[in-house]
C-alpha cells in the first residue's frame, strides 16, 4: 500500500483552517466563559463586601434592642420586689432568691454586651453573638415569668 504524500499534504493544508477556525471558536468561548465566571465572582464579593458592612451595625442594633428589653426587666424587678415584700416565710425567701437570680442573669446578659465586638464584620460573628444574646434573654424570659407566677 503505498502513500500518496501529496495526497495527504493537501489534505492537511486544507484542512488546517477548519482546525485553526474551530481552535479559535473555541479559545473565544473559553474567554467569554472565563469573563462571565470573572464577572459573577467580582458581584459576589460586592455583594459579600455590602453584608460585611452592614454587620456592625445589625451587632449595634441588637445590643441596642436587648439593652431596651432589659430596661423593661428593670421595672419588672421593682415590681416583683414589692410582690415579695408582701410575702412572709418560705415563699418570701423563694420569691427574693428568685429575684436575685433574675438579676444575675439580667447583670450577666449585660456583661456579654460590653464583651460584644461591635466591629466584627462577619456573618458568622453576628449569629454567633445573636444566638448567643437570644439564648439568654429566652432564659431570662422563662425566670422573670415563674417570678410573677409565684
Amino acid at each position: 500500500m503505498k502513500i500518496n504524500t501529496l495526497g495527504v499534504a493537501l489534505v492537511a493544508v486544507l484542512a488546517l483552517p477548519f482546525v485553526a477556525s474551530c481552535s479559535e471558536e473555541t479559545s473565544n468561548a473559553a474567554a467569554k466563559t472565563a469573563e462571565s465566571a470573572k464577572s459573577d465572582m467580582k458581584e459576589m464579593g460586592n455583594k459579600a463586601a455590602d453584608a460585611a458592612k452592614k454587620i456592625p451595625a445589625q451587632l449595634e442594633e441588637l445590643k441596642k434592642s436587648s439593652e431596651k428589653k432589659l430596661s423593661g426587666v428593670d421595672d419588672t424587678l421593682a415590681d416583683l420586689k414589692k410582690k415579695a415584700e408582701a410575702k412572709s416565710g418560705e415563699a418570701k425567701v423563694e420569691m427574693e432568691k428568685m429575684i436575685s437570680e433574675i438579676k444575675m442573669k439580667k447583670d450577666e446578659i449585660a456583661k456579654s454586651f460590653s464583651e460584644m465586638d461591635l466591629k466584627a464584620s462577619s456573618a458568622d460573628a453576628y449569629d454567633a453573638a445573636k444566638k448567643k444574646v437570644d439564648s439568654m434573654m429566652t432564659e431570662l424570659n422563662k425566670m422573670v415569668d415563674k417570678a410573677k407566677g409565684m
